[in-house]
């Protein structure tokens, strides 16, 4: 499986206020992802951010936020939905990043995949509070058929080449 730009979605799952202070590595994780959204953004790929209950939850960190958000309130995300906001039913990979990597990721992932869709997992891009849980998800979901990459990769994959116009900008915000 190659990382097509024109064929990815990148998809932020769960990144919500009050889930900040239970997840040790958060912060981190925001920042990763913050990343992702700008290169997704500079490559045109589309994104979609979840949120879990916001009553409960709060609503997505801002440097996160988007204006396709969807809210749910199953732990995988709404995939027909999804489909929906982005209009575009050739979209078959699926860039995962968020919380809880054994609950919401995990799920989400299985749908998909079940769904004979791509999926990636961005192993930087991903937490839980128990990191032992967060890396017993990632063995499983690779076992079953993810890619489980660092963003780098990733980004490196959707470039192609150093000859995109974007290279050196998104080279920037990697390094």
């Amino acid at each position: 499986m190659i990382l097509k730009r024109e064929k990815s979605v990148l998809l932020i799952i769960d990144m919500q206020d009050k889930l900040e202070k239970a997840i040790p590595d958060f912060s981190t994780v925001t920042h990763t992802l913050f990343k992702a959204t700008q290169i997704a953004d500079k490559l045109d790929i589309p994104r979609l951010v979840t949120e879990h209950y916001p009553e409960g939850l709060g609503k997505t960190v801002e440097k996160l936020q988007n204006e396709n958000t969807l809210v749910k309130y199953s732990f995988a995300a709404p995939v027909q939905d999804m489909f929906t906001k982005l209009n575009d039913e050739s979209k078959d990979t699926f860039v995962l990043g968020g919380v809880e990597s054994h609950v919401c990721v995990f799920q989400t992932a299985l749908t998909l995949l079940e769904q004979g869709k791509k999926v990636c997992l961005l192993s930087d891009g991903v937490a839980s509070r128990d990191s032992g849980h967060r890396q017993q998800a990632l063995n499983q979901l690779h076992a079953l058929g993810a890619w489980v990459l660092p963003l780098e990769s990733v980004a490196f994959m959707w470039l192609e080449n150093c000859h995109h116009p974007e290279f050196k900008s998104i080279l920037a915000l990697i390094k």
